[in-house]
């Protein structure tokens, strides 16, 4: 009689390990995918932010181009008009620079978008475009302190699991679980009824 009541019993503690191991584990695996959704978003803005930089300083370069070649055809246009005589050598080279000035001043207007897309994305993320600095610096601290804490969160895990498979070498050693089940058993009471 008592051989069905070990097995009962072995049965029902394993249930309740099984079910607390898997609560356990559920919550901290759902913390570290949380976690691991908050460091893509933290990438993701460095990311934005290495960009933004790229765009801005090309900008920069587009806009230096753009202001040299304009100085060019002011000076050409100051040549042709004190020039007298034939001009029409000078009025190419005029036409000339004027369609580079045009083809920079579309390139230029095209970037200063693509820098505006990339800046408002960076605002929605909570990245303040004026001191890129100091937000680089913010969010590479942000991302060592989420991985601190993916870091602990996993070793709680461990720790969890270890203490399950301590628990469950303990009481699924036979002598172990018989001395268990008879302990129980004699709490129970159903040892004065001669079970």
């Amino acid at each position: 009689m008592a051989g069905p009541i070990l097995h009962e019993l072995a049965f029902r503690l394993h249930a309740q390990r099984s079910s607390a191991f898997d609560r356990a584990f559920g919550g901290a695996g759902q913390r570290i995918a949380e976690m691991q959704q908050q460091l893509q978003g933290l990438n993701r803005a460095q990311r934005d932010i290495s960009s933004y930089q790229r765009q801005q300083q090309a900008v920069d370069r587009t806009r230096q181009r753009l202001e040299g070649l304009q100085r060019q055809h002011d000076l050409l246009q100051r040549e042709i008009s004190e020039t007298t005589g034939n001009t029409a050598g000078l009025e190419r080279q005029s036409l000339r620079l004027q369609e580079r000035i045009n083809s920079t001043s579309d390139a230029l207007n095209r970037q200063q978008q693509r820098l505006q897309q990339t800046s408002e994305a960076l605002r929605q993320a909570g990245v303040n475009t004026d001191n890129l600095t100091a937000e680089s610096i913010r969010l590479a601290e942000e991302m060592r302190d989420v991985q601190r804490a993916q870091e602990r969160a996993a070793q709680g895990a461990g720790a969890i699991g270890s203490a399950f498979d301590a628990a469950g070498q303990a009481i699924g050693g036979g002598w172990g679980l018989y001395s268990l089940a008879k302990y129980l058993w004699r709490l129970s009471g159903l040892s004065k009824f001669g079970w």
